[in-house]
This record gives C-alpha cells, sequence and structure tokens, in this order.
C-alpha cells in the first residue's frame, strides 16, 4: 500500500510539471471563409524592443512562410502577390519568463533511494524539491487581412521556449502547422487526418 502511494505521488509531480503550449485564435464570425482562394505575405518590418535576436533572420522568415504556404496548400489556398483575397503577416516577439521545476532526488535517499525505508528523504517522502529557471518565450502570432475591406478577419498565436537553439527550427516549424490548425478554412480531404498530434490544445 505504501509503494503504491509513493507511486502515485511521484506520478503526480510529473504531471504538475508538465504543462501544454495552447494555441490562441479569434476571428470574425460575420465572415464566411469559403469565400477566399488567394493569399499574399505583408512586408513585414523588423518589430522593436525584442529581448532577443531569434526571430531576425531570413532563414527564420522563410521557415515561418514556407510552413504556412503548405498548410495553406493543404486548404485549397494559392499565392497570388497580383489579386489576393488575403494579406497574410506575423509578427514575433519574445520574453523573458520564470518557471518553477521540481527535481525528484531517485539517488540515494531519493525517491527509490537507498538506505532509507519506502524512499524516504530528507526532505519528506518523494525528495522533490523546486527550483525557479529562467527561460525565454518567443511568441508567434499570424494575421489574416481581408484585402479589399482592409480589415483582420482571423489572428492565430501561440508560444514556446526558445532556449534550444538546436531545435529552434523544427519548434518553429511546428508551432505555424500547429497555429493553422485553428485556421477557420479545412483542408482538403486527402489531407485530413495526416497533420500530427501535438499536445497545442
Amino acid at each position: 500500500m505504501k509503494f503504491t502511494y509513493i507511486a502515485v505521488l511521484f506520478c503526480a509531480f510529473i504531471l504538475l510539471g508538465c504543462s501544454s503550449t495552447k494555441v490562441v485564435s479569434d476571428q470574425d464570425k460575420r465572415v464566411n471563409f469559403k469565400q477566399y482562394t488567394t493569399y499574399t505575405w505583408e512586408q513585414r518590418e523588423q518589430e522593436e524592443g525584442s529581448e532577443s535576436n531569434y526571430f531576425y533572420s531570413d532563414l527564420t522568415d522563410r521557415s515561418i512562410r514556407s510552413q504556412a504556404d503548405r498548410e495553406l496548400s493543404k486548404r485549397g489556398f494559392e499565392q497570388d502577390d497580383v489579386n489576393p483575397d488575403l494579406k497574410l503577416v506575423y509578427h514575433t516577439y519574445t520574453e523573458q519568463k520564470t518557471k518553477q521545476v521540481q527535481n525528484n532526488n531517485m539517488y540515494p535517499g531519493g525517491m527509490w533511494g537507498w538506505g532509507r525505508p519506502w524512499g524516504m528523504s530528507p526532505w519528506g517522502m518523494g525528495g522533490f524539491n523546486t527550483r525557479t529557471v529562467s527561460y525565454t518565450e518567443g511568441t508567434v502570432v499570424i494575421d489574416a487581412i481581408d484585402v479589399k475591406s482592409g480589415l483582420l478577419v482571423w489572428r492565430g498565436s501561440i508560444a514556446n521556449e526558445l532556449d534550444n537553439q538546436a531545435q529552434f527550427h523544427k519548434v518553429l516549424g511546428q508551432s505555424v502547422e500547429a497555429i493553422f490548425t485553428k485556421f477557420p478554412a479545412p483542408m482538403k480531404r486527402q489531407y485530413q487526418g495526416l497533420h500530427r498530434d501535438y499536445v497545442y490544445n
């Protein structure tokens, strides 16, 4: 019984330490997105006041646009720089944040440590302690503007940690794909069910 209790406590701490990244979206409910079939990109200017240069490169610009182009193509859109229905523009910014990280001391005297019965540690059952860590959070925002009216008709955004630079472009592509799961135009039938199952919700 005691072993089961400790195992459940261990799982609870693990779950509390995990969080999912959410896509936030908003749209003009009065607009019928079936009327849109073409789009173009608005020239993007570098944002001022950002705390990081992660986003400010031609490589990053191409990563965001190329992934968005693929997602729009899956939904039947074509890029048309002469007579577009929608104008797309993306914004990026970074922010320094902190979070609480829970550590488990598994050796010795930790969760499954030796020398203390049932994993008891000097800090109590389970051997968990909490520390504060700093990280950089990057946000990507994609706007869709009706060319004829000049009004914003849809916005999607997502935020992710950027401290693992080796995985930066992979995470960036996944983030853009996740944003478009909230785009009001549905995927073509042959693409439905093929996008990855992310933790984004």
